[in-house]
């Protein structure tokens, strides 16, 4: 058919440009979640550690105390679902690009040996 290959790579173009802006959105909201997660928390964090801080000052042991048990308690709780998130992830096969004619190619290679 005259012109086939032309429209495949045509294809291939527009999948690639597709996929490309897909790419860039992820990555820019994995970007600014990791800005505002960044600063949030730890304020969020030290929040509640000079409240309860403040209300062992003032005697008020039962909140300050309640307020430090909590605070450890989601330190704990960070660290235990952060060593469950990642306990299993292994370093993923590398993957190669290759442009031809405007058309990414994407071959996996295999590093292992």
């Amino acid at each position: 058919m005259p012109g086939a290959a032309e429209a495949i790579l045509d294809g291939f173009n527009e999948e690639g440009k597709h996929r490309r802006r897909i790419e860039d959105r992820d990555s820019r909201s994995g970007a600014f979640e990791r800005r505002i997660s960044g600063v949030v928390y730890p304020a969020l964090h030290v929040a509640v550690i000079a409240s309860g801080i403040y209300f062992l000052a003032t005697g008020v042991l039962p909140a300050g105390f309640g307020l430090l048990g909590f605070q450890t308690f989601l330190i704990v709780l960070g660290k235990i679902m952060g060593y469950l998130t990642h306990r299993g992830s292994k370093e993923l096969p590398s993957v190669g690009t290759v442009n031809v004619r405007d058309v990414q190619i994407n071959q996996q290679v295999d590093r292992s040996s």
